[in-house]
């Protein structure tokens, strides 16, 4: 068990920086392990404190990397307990496992998530794994170059584990450099099993639908800026749709603030002088959804309206003459003429914009963000940064999983909304 705890640690060492390890690991032994139940000595409660609340999911996660199930993890004032180590030895005076401990020199930190005793060296090949061999050469020889993506099937306790890792560890080494993470599938158990997956998946889905309906407004925009025949009023229109793309959400948020808050919004100032009640819109989970809707419109529109104006100034002017001389109006030749002529594009940015139906501005989510509508806000991206940078929490492996996760729901999206254009007579993006 001392090596399991030795692995921990060094498990930890590469998960958080060198500062937090050395401030507040130095001393923390392991007591026990029991049926997935650990208990682990810390000298005060301070240090209690900030493990318990900072580092409990790090701990959790460094255990099961190497093998152990985890159930509960429990905090105990070490005050002269026996540590495992003091067991084995079967010594009267204490002693501790303290984070200073000797390394074992055969095993080197390595990159989260890689198993260090999984190499190329001891990998067994046989007839039915020496061309998967080959490919895990060619790889490492040109990383990201050949084989990318490396797909590897086979079934279970064949070596698959080992090979992927062994490749990981000797690109590694080759370059001490190079960003290599191994992802094992269990972080998407993990994920699906959690209680907030479908809370998230939901709040993310009905806020990108919702921003999927406006996918027309920069379409109308774009059709109506191009019948405007006055090219200075064409031009301050332009630049005042244009802007908002151009400030950053953190703007967005002050202006929405400036103009919803309850005490200090205009809007409110405005109801309360013709008789009305100020509103909380800001912490209203029925309104939230609009606002999200309204600031991200509001950035968007008159960037969206960009591509669909050079698509319409692409249009063969002699239609629309042709169309002129057989009584059609300016109506009839923007729904006969004008949309069937940008409809490849269309489909094209709606085959893109298919591609993000998973995924939100994280930016805007976290600055809308407050404790009365922080349920309907849940979305995937503020659990990633929640579980991936804040409070401590370092865990690179799990948030790259839902990551991976997010990416393969948009890919597909992406595919089978091709596919549907494709079967209509249109031509997609493949």
């Amino acid at each position: 068990m001392l090596d399991v705890w030795r692995n921990v640690l060094d498990e930890i060492e590469q998960s958080i920086s060198s500062s937090q390890f050395s401030t507040w690991f130095a001393g923390v032994e392991l007591l026990s392990i029991d049926e997935g139940k650990i208990v682990i000595g810390v000298p005060n409660i301070f240090k209690r404190s900030q493990i318990q609340s900072r580092y409990s999911e790090v701990i959790k996660a460094a255990f099961e990397h190497n093998d152990i199930k985890v159930r509960e993890i429990s905090y105990d004032m070490i005050n002269g307990k026996k540590s495992l180590k003091d067991r084995n030895n079967h010594t009267s005076q204490p002693q501790t496992i303290k984070v200073n401990i000797e390394r074992n020199s055969t095993i080197k930190p390595l990159s989260t998530g890689l198993n260090p005793r999984y190499t190329l060296e001891n990998f067994i090949i046989g007839s039915n794994n020496d061309l998967a061999v080959s490919v895990a050469n060619n790889i490492v020889e040109h990383p990201g170059e050949k084989y990318n993506p490396f797909f590897l099937y086979g079934n279970v306790g064949v070596g698959k584990t080992h090979l992927i890792q062994a490749n990981g560890i000797r690109i590694k080494e080759r370059n001490p450099n190079a960003k290599v993470l191994f992802v094992p599938m269990k972080h998407f158990q993990t994920l699906f099993q959690d209680a907030k997956f479908y809370s998230m998946l939901r709040n993310t889905l009905v806020i990108s639908g919702l921003n999927l309906l406006t996918f027309p407004a920069p379409i109308i925009l774009a059709l109506i800026m191009n019948e405007v025949r006055n090219a200075k009023f064409k031009k301050v229109i332009q630049t005042s749709v244009y802007l908002p793309h151009f400030l950053s959400w953190t703007i967005i948020a002050s202006l929405t603030f400036f103009l919803l808050s309850s005490e200090q919004g205009v809007i409110n100032k405005i109801a309360v002088a013709l008789g009305g009640e100020p509103q909380a819109y800001l912490f209203s989970p029925t309104a939230i959804y609009p606002i999200i809707v309204i600031q991200s419109l509001w950035r968007g529109i008159g960037w969206g309206s960009i591509v669909y104006l050079a698509a319409i100034a692409g249009v063969d002017q002699s239609l629309y003459e042709a169309a002129k001389m057989d009584g059609a109006t300016k109506l009839q030749c923007m729904i006969k003429i004008t949309i069937p002529s940008i409809m490849p594009t269309i489909i094209v940015m709606l085959i893109l914009k298919m591609g993000s139906i998973v995924s939100v501005d994280f930016e805007q989510v976290f600055l809308m963000n407050n404790a009365m509508v922080k349920k309907q806000l849940e979305v995937f991206e503020i659990y990633i940064y929640n579980n991936g940078i804040a409070g401590g929490s370092t865990q690179y492996s799990y948030t790259t999983a839902i990551g991976m996760f997010k990416s393969v729901i948009n890919t597909s999206l992406v595919i089978l909304t091709n596919w549907i254009t494709s079967r209509k007579g249109y031509e997609g993006i493949m």
